[in-house]
């Protein structure tokens, strides 16, 4: 994903100029978003597999 956003920067000659610059930081900032987002699903993802395992673990031991 960030060398996506690079490539783009290169082609479109973006940061030559101060206003061009801002579009970069622009990029940057909405791809520094995704990424924290992503990773708060995955902890998410990582607690919800977490807790079901906790239930699976109490369901087997009342059954013996």
């Amino acid at each position: 994903m960030l060398d996506l956003i690079i490539k783009n920067i290169l082609i479109h000659g973006l940061g030559q100029d101060d206003k061009s610059w801002d579009k970069v930081k622009e990029y940057l900032r909405e791809y520094n978003q995704m990424m924290i987002v992503g990773l708060h699903l995955a902890r998410l993802k990582q607690h919800k597999r977490e807790k079901i395992w906790i239930s699976l673990g109490r369901t087997r031991r009342r059954s013996r």
